[in-house]
């Protein structure tokens, strides 16, 4: 696959910031589409990627202070991928 292949799906907790960015971002040729999820009112910052049979969640409060986990398997990358697939019908186009 070409770099230009991949689209990159997103589910973001929807707030000001993240509407001006799918706003921005899904107006671009840059092969993403974001989705957002309602905002339960918490207040955490972090993310969830999925590349092939690996999981990384990463929260940040600032660009400072950060933490990361890779996980490494086929179940846990199954079951991330199954809970973003069910969330991705459900959110907000």
């Amino acid at each position: 696959l070409r770099k230009n292949d991949i689209t990159v799906r997103s589910l973001l907790i929807e707030d000001e910031l993240t509407r001006a960015w799918k706003h921005r971002e899904n107006g671009k040729e840059m092969r993403k589409n974001i989705r957002l999820l309602p905002n339960p009112g918490w207040d955490f910052f972090a993310n969830l990627e999925l590349v092939n049979n690996k999981v990384a969640i990463v929260t940040y409060k600032d660009e400072v202070e950060f933490q990361g986990l890779l996980i490494e398997s086929a179940e846990f990358a199954t079951m991330f991928r199954f809970m973003f697939e069910s969330l991705w019908e459900s959110a907000k186009e």
